[in-house]
């Protein structure tokens, strides 16, 4: 069974992938008039220094 960390890990990763893939589609709009409102740079790297944090502590529970 995995453990709080390693569940909390794969939540941030699929937050980074989606965050990838929502600006990679808000950069290629075919309305250049409507833009977005989520800054999804900021929320990419704020789930992938999560991600590092909560990886560092899952594998902390398997040593």
């Amino acid at each position: 069974m995995p453990g709080f960390w390693t569940i909390a890990t794969a939540l941030m990763l699929a937050t980074a992938i989606l965050s990838i893939v929502m600006e990679r589609r808000r950069h290629n709009r075919a309305d250049i008039e409507k833009v977005g409102f989520m800054p999804w740079n900021h929320i990419l790297i704020i789930a992938l220094v999560m991600t590092a944090f909560s990886a560092g502590l899952a594998a902390r529970e398997f040593l």
